[in-house]
């Protein structure tokens, strides 16, 4: 069984298209709501897919555009590397989020 059932994306990403008029530069709580779902994504795609699948790959760069946005290049920079990377290799064993 998934640790994430695949109800738990269908939601994740309802919200987020719901949300999406209400994006943000400030660390309101439906921009932290929305760093939560896009986190959550990344996790319930990768235990499955894998760092390089395309799921894994759309969710970690709208996590990162969404860390631009709050102005946060840093941790945008954190998630980046996987993007970037074909095969992860560059990755540490646990990605902080």
């Amino acid at each position: 069984m998934d640790s994430f059932p695949r109800c738990t994306d269908h939601v994740s990403d309802i919200f987020l298209e719901l949300s999406a008029d209400q994006i943000t530069h400030s660390h309101t709580e439906i921009m932290k709501s929305r760093r939560e779902c896009l986190a959550l994504l990344v996790e319930a795609y990768t235990l499955p897919d894998g760092n390089t699948s395309e799921n894994v790959v759309a969710a970690r760069s709208a996590l990162a555009d969404h860390y631009r946005t709050l102005g946060e290049e840093q941790k945008a920079e954190e998630v980046m590397p996987s993007v970037e990377s074909p095969t992860g290799d560059d990755l540490p064993s646990e990605q902080p989020l």
